[in-house]
């Protein structure tokens, strides 16, 4: 199925496990392979935006994590997703946007320091703004 960046939301992120195989979990390659299925043949800025919604739901996995570990940078990943959001639509953020993306890295949990629980929320939130940061 295909979808218009203005008809999707971030809740409709999870439609692709109603095409999963009738079991109860669905495999990351499942997982992104639907899912980019639904979304590549969206314009590239809807793609950017879309990325960005993602960004935005997942940061507060990471101000959590920052809050109870008392480790990373809830404020520069938010600023981070800000400049990318704002790059949709202004070229010059793409300067910020190469300086940001080492600083994202120092500020991403691994999980053999952090564990599963929080840890990979984070990792989660993080990597998902450093791959944005990325395109």
């Amino acid at each position: 199925m295909q979808v218009g960046l203005d008809k999707l939301s971030f809740g409709q992120l999870q439609s692709p496990v109603r095409y999963a195989p009738s079991t109860d979990t669905m495999t990351f390659q499942e997982y992104t392979s639907i899912l980019k299925s639904q979304t590549s043949s969206m314009p590239y800025q809807q793609q950017l935006k879309f990325a960005v919604m993602i960004c935005k739901e997942l940061y507060f996995d990471y101000k959590n994590f920052v809050e109870v570990n008392h480790w990373g940078d809830a404020d520069l990943l938010m600023d981070a997703i800000n400049i990318c959001d704002s790059s949709i639509t202004q070229s010059p953020y793409m300067f910020k946007i190469n300086e940001l993306i080492p600083q994202i890295d120092l500020i991403t949990p691994h999980m053999d320091e952090f564990g599963i629980d929080l840890g990979s929320y984070a990792l989660n939130a993080s990597a998902s703004v450093y791959e944005r940061c990325s395109l």
